[in-house]
Protein backbone atom coordinates (compact mmCIF):
# COMPACT_ATOMS: atom_id res chain seq x y z
CA UNK A 1 0.00 0.00 0.00
CA UNK A 2 3.01 2.58 1.00
CA UNK A 3 4.55 1.45 -2.52
CA UNK A 4 1.29 2.07 -4.37
CA UNK A 5 0.87 5.84 -2.73
CA UNK A 6 4.33 6.81 -3.15
CA UNK A 7 3.68 6.06 -6.98
CA UNK A 8 0.50 7.81 -6.63
CA UNK A 9 2.20 10.93 -5.00
CA UNK A 10 4.93 10.95 -7.78
CA UNK A 11 2.04 10.60 -10.81
CA UNK A 12 0.14 13.77 -9.00
CA UNK A 13 3.22 15.71 -8.39
CA UNK A 14 4.40 15.56 -12.36
CA UNK A 15 0.49 16.47 -12.69
CA UNK A 16 0.98 19.60 -10.96
CA UNK A 17 3.97 20.11 -12.38
CA UNK A 18 2.40 20.46 -15.68
CA UNK A 19 0.26 22.31 -15.41
CA UNK A 20 1.61 24.94 -13.35
CA UNK A 21 4.56 25.15 -16.14
CA UNK A 22 0.84 24.99 -18.79
CA UNK A 23 -0.64 28.44 -16.51
CA UNK A 24 3.15 30.26 -16.64
CA UNK A 25 3.24 29.81 -20.24
CA UNK A 26 -0.71 31.05 -20.68
CA UNK A 27 0.08 34.02 -18.12
CA UNK A 28 2.61 35.27 -20.22
CA UNK A 29 1.12 35.21 -23.50
CA UNK A 30 -2.17 36.58 -22.00
CA UNK A 31 -1.78 38.21 -18.77
CA UNK A 32 -4.80 40.16 -18.72
CA UNK A 33 -6.94 37.38 -18.54
CA UNK A 34 -5.05 36.58 -15.28
CA UNK A 35 -5.40 40.12 -13.57
CA UNK A 36 -7.80 40.08 -10.54
CA UNK A 37 -7.71 43.65 -8.99
CA UNK A 38 -8.56 44.33 -5.55
CA UNK A 39 -11.77 45.80 -4.42
CA UNK A 40 -10.29 49.68 -4.34
CA UNK A 41 -8.56 49.35 -7.89
CA UNK A 42 -11.99 47.85 -9.76
CA UNK A 43 -13.75 50.77 -8.07
CA UNK A 44 -11.27 53.09 -10.50
CA UNK A 45 -11.73 50.74 -13.17
CA UNK A 46 -15.62 50.80 -12.53
CA UNK A 47 -15.83 55.15 -12.54
CA UNK A 48 -17.84 56.48 -15.16
CA UNK A 49 -16.63 59.78 -14.89
CA UNK A 50 -14.19 61.56 -17.58
CA UNK A 51 -11.60 62.17 -15.35
CA UNK A 52 -10.06 60.29 -12.68
CA UNK A 53 -7.55 60.66 -10.37
CA UNK A 54 -5.82 57.81 -7.77
CA UNK A 55 -3.62 59.19 -5.04
CA UNK A 56 -2.93 56.35 -2.88
CA UNK A 57 -0.21 54.68 -1.20
CA UNK A 58 3.01 53.22 -2.08
CA UNK A 59 2.12 48.93 -3.08
CA UNK A 60 -1.01 49.91 -3.75
CA UNK A 61 -0.62 48.70 -7.12
CA UNK A 62 -1.48 51.96 -9.42
CA UNK A 63 0.78 51.24 -12.27
CA UNK A 64 -0.43 48.16 -12.90
CA UNK A 65 -4.41 48.82 -12.26
CA UNK A 66 -3.39 52.34 -15.06
CA UNK A 67 -1.56 49.40 -17.00
CA UNK A 68 -4.46 47.61 -17.24
CA UNK A 69 -6.96 50.29 -18.21
CA UNK A 70 -4.99 51.32 -20.95
CA UNK A 71 -5.04 47.63 -22.18
CA UNK A 72 -8.63 47.28 -21.50
CA UNK A 73 -8.96 50.42 -23.77
CA UNK A 74 -7.24 49.31 -26.24
CA UNK A 75 -8.96 45.97 -26.59
CA UNK A 76 -12.34 47.72 -26.02
CA UNK A 77 -13.10 45.86 -22.80
CA UNK A 78 -11.83 44.95 -19.69
CA UNK A 79 -11.40 40.97 -19.88
CA UNK A 80 -11.38 40.41 -15.81
CA UNK A 81 -15.33 41.18 -15.43
CA UNK A 82 -17.53 39.12 -16.67
CA UNK A 83 -19.49 38.95 -19.94
CA UNK A 84 -22.79 40.86 -19.84
CA UNK A 85 -21.58 43.61 -16.76
CA UNK A 86 -21.87 47.05 -16.93
CA UNK A 87 -18.18 47.40 -16.13
CA UNK A 88 -16.37 45.25 -18.53
CA UNK A 89 -16.81 48.28 -21.12
CA UNK A 90 -17.88 51.14 -19.02
CA UNK A 91 -16.48 54.10 -20.41
CA UNK A 92 -14.84 52.44 -23.04
CA UNK A 93 -16.12 53.97 -26.26
CA UNK A 94 -17.06 51.53 -29.05
CA UNK A 95 -14.32 52.15 -31.87
CA UNK A 96 -10.66 52.32 -32.03
CA UNK A 97 -9.17 54.21 -29.93
CA UNK A 98 -5.61 56.22 -29.40
CA UNK A 99 -4.70 57.00 -25.79
CA UNK A 100 -1.31 58.49 -24.41
CA UNK A 101 0.89 57.27 -21.84
CA UNK A 102 2.56 59.91 -19.46
CA UNK A 103 5.45 59.05 -17.30
CA UNK A 104 8.52 60.78 -15.87
CA UNK A 105 11.57 59.50 -18.21
CA UNK A 106 12.24 56.56 -20.77
CA UNK A 107 14.04 54.73 -17.78
CA UNK A 108 10.87 54.96 -15.96
CA UNK A 109 8.87 53.92 -19.02
CA UNK A 110 10.66 51.13 -19.95
CA UNK A 111 10.92 49.90 -16.06
CA UNK A 112 7.53 50.34 -14.95
CA UNK A 113 5.77 49.69 -18.64
CA UNK A 114 7.71 49.14 -21.69
CA UNK A 115 10.87 46.19 -21.35
CA UNK A 116 10.18 43.14 -23.00
CA UNK A 117 12.97 41.10 -21.66
CA UNK A 118 13.53 38.69 -18.94
CA UNK A 119 10.98 36.97 -16.98
CA UNK A 120 7.15 38.15 -16.20
CA UNK A 121 8.69 40.17 -13.22
CA UNK A 122 11.15 41.87 -14.69
CA UNK A 123 9.11 42.93 -17.91
CA UNK A 124 7.19 45.76 -18.00
CA UNK A 125 3.13 46.03 -17.15
CA UNK A 126 1.72 46.72 -20.56
CA UNK A 127 3.86 43.57 -21.97
CA UNK A 128 3.20 41.71 -19.04
CA UNK A 129 -0.83 42.30 -19.67
CA UNK A 130 -1.30 42.61 -23.18
CA UNK A 131 -2.18 39.38 -25.29
CA UNK A 132 0.83 38.62 -27.15
CA UNK A 133 -1.41 37.98 -30.43
CA UNK A 134 -3.50 41.02 -30.17
CA UNK A 135 0.05 43.44 -30.57
CA UNK A 136 0.12 44.08 -33.91
CA UNK A 137 3.23 46.58 -34.19
CA UNK A 138 5.87 48.65 -31.53
CA UNK A 139 7.54 51.33 -32.52
CA UNK A 140 10.33 52.83 -30.98
CA UNK A 141 12.13 56.24 -30.77
CA UNK A 142 15.20 57.32 -32.37
CA UNK A 143 16.60 56.73 -28.74
CA UNK A 144 15.59 52.57 -29.14
CA UNK A 145 12.63 53.45 -25.95
CA UNK A 146 8.95 52.23 -27.07
CA UNK A 147 6.82 55.20 -27.75
CA UNK A 148 4.02 53.72 -29.57
CA UNK A 149 2.03 49.99 -29.09
CA UNK A 150 -0.69 48.79 -31.80
CA UNK A 151 -3.49 46.68 -30.46
CA UNK A 152 -5.44 44.38 -32.68
CA UNK A 153 -8.83 45.12 -29.92
CA UNK A 154 -12.37 44.32 -30.44
CA UNK A 155 -13.10 47.28 -32.90
CA UNK A 156 -9.99 47.34 -34.82
CA UNK A 157 -6.65 48.51 -34.13
CA UNK A 158 -5.99 51.23 -31.25
CA UNK A 159 -3.17 53.10 -30.66
CA UNK A 160 -1.23 53.55 -27.57
CA UNK A 161 1.75 56.23 -27.35
CA UNK A 162 4.34 56.69 -24.75
CA UNK A 163 5.69 60.15 -23.83
CA UNK A 164 7.30 62.03 -21.07
CA UNK A 165 8.08 64.75 -18.95
CA UNK A 166 11.60 64.23 -19.77
CA UNK A 167 10.98 65.08 -23.85
CA UNK A 168 8.28 67.66 -22.71
CA UNK A 169 11.09 69.56 -21.12
CA UNK A 170 13.59 68.93 -24.25
CA UNK A 171 10.95 70.21 -26.70
CA UNK A 172 7.65 71.68 -25.60
CA UNK A 173 6.38 72.76 -28.89
CA UNK A 174 6.79 69.44 -29.80
CA UNK A 175 3.50 68.33 -27.54
CA UNK A 176 1.14 69.87 -29.72
CA UNK A 177 -2.04 68.60 -28.71
CA UNK A 178 -3.41 65.77 -30.38
CA UNK A 179 -7.29 64.20 -30.59
CA UNK A 180 -7.28 61.88 -27.50
CA UNK A 181 -9.32 59.36 -26.78
CA UNK A 182 -7.54 58.93 -23.41
CA UNK A 183 -4.65 60.05 -21.28
CA UNK A 184 -3.02 57.91 -18.67
CA UNK A 185 -1.04 60.12 -16.09
CA UNK A 186 1.01 57.85 -14.18
CA UNK A 187 2.87 60.23 -12.10
CA UNK A 188 2.46 64.16 -11.47
CA UNK A 189 3.29 66.70 -14.74
CA UNK A 190 4.09 70.07 -15.22
CA UNK A 191 0.53 72.20 -15.83
CA UNK A 192 2.12 73.16 -19.49
CA UNK A 193 2.76 69.63 -20.57
CA UNK A 194 -1.15 68.82 -19.12
CA UNK A 195 -2.56 71.60 -21.48
CA UNK A 196 -0.42 71.17 -24.14
CA UNK A 197 -1.58 67.41 -24.57
CA UNK A 198 -5.42 67.60 -22.60
CA UNK A 199 -6.77 70.38 -25.33
CA UNK A 200 -8.58 67.62 -27.16
CA UNK A 201 -9.52 64.84 -24.74
CA UNK A 202 -12.18 62.36 -24.51
CA UNK A 203 -11.49 60.99 -20.89
CA UNK A 204 -8.06 61.40 -18.42
CA UNK A 205 -7.34 59.15 -15.59
CA UNK A 206 -4.00 60.23 -13.09
CA UNK A 207 -2.05 57.90 -10.78
CA UNK A 208 0.01 58.62 -8.12
CA UNK A 209 1.84 57.28 -5.33
CA UNK A 210 2.04 59.48 -2.46
CA UNK A 211 3.45 62.19 -3.88
CA UNK A 212 2.09 65.89 -4.55
CA UNK A 213 -1.65 66.52 -6.28
CA UNK A 214 -0.54 67.40 -9.65
CA UNK A 215 -0.55 70.93 -10.48
CA UNK A 216 -3.22 71.39 -13.20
Amino acid sequence: MTAVLQEFSEVERMRLHALLTERKALRRRNGIAFYRPHPKQQRFHSCGFKYRYARVGNRFGKSEMGAAEDVAWLLGERPWVDEGLLDRTIGIPSHPVKGVLLCSDWDKSTEIFTNREGDEQARGKLFRLLPEQKIANVVKNHSGNICKISVKGRYGVSILYIDTVQSFKANPMGHESSDWDFIHVDEPIPEAMWKAVAEVLAWAYGLTGGGPTPNR
